[in-house]
């Protein structure tokens, strides 16, 4: 409950905040410095995670093609 109380404030502080002059065009360039960087590692990291399930497929399809060696009875 206290969370939800604590996300009200925080909204209406933001809108309070929002309307004041001057500082939602500050909002805008932050916003526009902000997203050309996300985005920027957002490609990296879906780069790394492409790069990684490739690898996961191709070691996959090693260990299918490979003959397991005979299990030794004792």
């Amino acid at each position: 409950m206290l969370t939800f109380i604590c996300g009200i404030a925080a909204l209406l502080a933001g809108l309070w905040l929002w309307t004041l002059p001057g500082l939602f065009a500050l909002f805008v360039k932050a916003l526009l410095a902000v997203i050309p960087v996300g985005l920027v590692i957002g490609g990296i990291v879906a780069i790394i995670a492409g790069i990684s399930s490739i690898k996961e497929k191709v070691a996959e399809k090693k260990e299918v093609a490979a003959p397991s060696p005979p299990a030794e009875e004792k």
